[in-house]
């Protein structure tokens, strides 16, 4: 079994934090979405809610796994049915 802890992504803006995303690697070809936080202004209803961060965060995370070796899908746990193909 591989046992890998998790890990974080940090997003800023503009030398602001705004959010972090916490995976890990869950098989040699997955990498497992655990959980997804956003600052206060960048959620939906926020200040800066139009910027659509977690769309952007997620399109963002498919080039980055391209340079892990053998990773095929990201699997994103808020649904069953959320797996991006890599």
């Amino acid at each position: 079994m591989l046992q890998v802890d998790p890990q974080a992504l940090l997003v800023s803006i503009e030398n602001d934090l705004a959010g972090f995303v916490i995976f890990n690697r869950d098989t040699i070809e997955n990498i497992d979405i655990v959980h997804i936080a956003l600052h206060e202004d960048y959620h939906s209803r926020g200040m800066y809610g139009e910027e659509m961060l977690v769309p952007r965060i997620l399109n963002q995370l498919e080039p980055l796994a391209k340079h892990l070796s053998g990773i095929k899908t990201i699997t994103i746990k808020y649904k069953s049915s959320s797996i991006i193909r890599i």
